[in-house]
């Protein structure tokens, strides 16, 4: 069966009002000073001066202004410029301005900057247009470009196209690809395989939905579709739409924004939605057997209308259906601000979820303390006083009168109960990990040498390092404390690493709060130095002071 050629029937003009549409929308208003060298007759003298000839495209006039000596740049050269009459200074090609004529906002470039046009502003703008039956999406490619004789020019071509074909997306295109150049073809050409290529759009010039009466997509619902959220994908939703039309019953009922999150979440799993990806014909997560929206969702008719006026997204559903025994719809939204995972955790633990959020929220009251006391916090305290054997059935036990006292107790409890590890274990373990030692920009970093420092770390900081105590003399882990280098003596920061693969487990402050930016930097140059260190020592093997392996006989001592 011979395929129908559809890339005939599409316009290579985009529709009347376009380009207005733009500039009212803000856009296409970059305006251009072109300037060159020109010499002017002194009236005093008659001799030629040296000048700068300049034209604006704002007000067309061409005028001259005083010269202005190349400068040094970056790159090691730079056109000459010209003097502003008002402030004095030198501007340069590359700058911006105000025109001394019209007092524009322009962009300043040399004559010579501009040989083959200077793109000044790139667009993408859709319009949705009603062509023989067929519903079209048409991307343009919309450029505003400076020239030589000193003007703003806008240029329209032929970007992307999706023509609805009964149950089938037909896709052109109007330019192709060179390494790292686009070229035009001033026309459309059909393609065999229809990927998705306008991704997360947001840019749609406004469009009648009366034109779908009589198409092929005429009950899509494609404009409740995109006024549903703020970035759409609607060449996957017309796909969905053509295979699955029950869907435009989630588009009706409000569920748009969910719809919309859901064809994102399966696109991006597939690979990154920022280019090109397969139009897929279905989305996973909805029961399209079904035509009631709450139905096809799962969900009843009042949590179908919650998870509408919230706004929920594919994650939100996937949490409710999945753990809907021990929440209400309408407490999804403070689950998300606590974390989804987190609050799992506290249901496996056999927790009610919502007191948790509630007693941590007063804690924070009562405190008033910007430390990181979340549900975290309560968990790892609900971890010790396991370990010590506590009653957690008991409320008073489970929720105490102040979380961080209790948290600070349960530590001490608990490192009173362990057996002292040996000092010799630490010394040993201490000697393994002191090549990793390291000092930059006012900070260090070296491994912890006894089970005293540990607990004194945990009790300066406010958190539970000492529990690894045991594990960092048998070699199970490395805890390492970062300092500032004028105050080493002083806890900091407490970091745990993987010595295996060289990445950093944690990094915790005070109360646990996270990383500082100076803190994210050392750490970041010190893996680099870890990794190395690594990385040498599983080709080279551990090297003695004489350069050879440890087990080479002669070795010194």
């Amino acid at each position: 069966m011979e395929e129908i050629d559809y890339s005939s029937m599409l316009p290579t003009e985009p529709p009347k009002g376009l380009l207005l549409w733009l500039k009212m929308s803000g856009k296409l208003q970059s305006e251009v000073l072109i300037y060159k060298s020109a010499y002017i007759n002194d009236l005093l003298t008659g001799m030629k001066e040296k000048a700068v000839e300049c034209h604006c495209s704002e007000c067309t006039e061409t005028f001259y202004l005083d010269y202005a000596p190349a400068t040094e740049c970056s790159h090691g050269m730079s056109h000459f410029g010209f003097i502003d009459p008002e402030s004095g200074e030198a501007v340069g090609s590359g700058m911006s301005t105000l025109c001394p004529k019209c007092g524009a906002n322009v962009k300043v470039f040399h004559i010579g900057s501009v040989r083959n046009g200077k793109t000044l502003e790139e667009h993408w703008p859709v319009t949705v247009q009603a062509i023989d039956g067929h519903l079209a999406l048409i991307c343009w490619y919309v450029s505003r470009v400076a020239t030589q004789d000193g003007n703003a020019r806008n240029i329209v071509r032929p970007w992307e196209a999706y023509l609805t074909a009964g149950k089938k997306i037909v896709k052109c295109v109007g330019y192709q690809r060179c390494m790292s150049s686009v070229c035009f073809f001033e026309r459309w050409q059909q393609r065999k395989r229809c990927t998705d290529g306008l991704t997360n759009i947001d840019f749609v010039m406004p469009w009648d939905p009366q034109i779908l009466i009589g198409t092929d997509a005429e009950n899509c619902k494609l404009d409740l579709f995109l006024q549903s959220d703020k970035q759409t994908f609607p060449v996957t939703y017309l796909r969905i739409w053509q295979r699955h039309p029950n869907v435009e019953n989630l588009i009706v009922q409000g569920a748009g924004v969910l719809v919309n999150n859901m064809i994102y979440h399966q696109s991006y799993s597939g690979g990154y939605y920022g280019q090109s990806t397969v139009c897929r014909s279905t989305v996973e997560g909805i029961d399209w057997h079904q035509r009631r929206p709450a139905q096809m969702l799962g969900l009843t008719k009042d949590e179908f209308k919650i998870a509408v006026s919230e706004k929920w997204k594919k994650v939100w559903l996937d949490f409710y259906k999945k753990n809907k025994a021990h929440i209400r719809p309408e407490e999804v939204k403070e689950c998300y601000r606590a974390g989804f995972s987190t609050v799992e955790k506290i249901i496996e633990m056999g927790k009610n979820p919502m007191r948790a959020i509630r007693y941590i929220d007063r804690q924070l009251c009562r405190l008033q303390t910007v430390s990181v006391v979340d549900l975290r916090y309560l968990i790892d305290y609900w971890n010790m006083a396991k370990d010590l054997h506590e009653d957690l059935n008991d409320p008073e036990t489970v929720y105490p009168q102040n979380i961080v006292t209790a948290h600070d107790a349960a530590t001490m409890r608990l490192e009173a109960q362990k057996t002292e590890i040996s000092r010799e274990k630490f010394v040993k373990r201490c000697l393994q990990l002191q090549r990793f030692c390291w000092a930059s920009d006012g900070l260090e970093i070296h491994p912890a040498r006894s089970q005293f420092e540990m607990v004194q770390e945990g009790k300066a900081l406010h958190h539970c390092v000492a529990t690894y105590s045991n594990k960092m003399a048998n070699g199970e882990t490395a805890i390492f404390f970062i300092r500032h280098s004028n105050d080493p003596e002083t806890p900091y920061f407490t970091l745990e690493l993987d010595e295996k693969t060289g990445k950093v487990l944690q990094n915790r402050g005070m109360r646990n709060c996270a990383r500082t930016e100076e803190v994210k930097a050392f750490e970041q140059k010190w893996l680099e130095r870890v990794k190395n260190i690594i990385k040498g020592g599983k080709k080279h093997g551990k090297r003695n002071a004489n350069g050879k392996h440890n087990g080479d006989r002669g070795a010194a001592a």
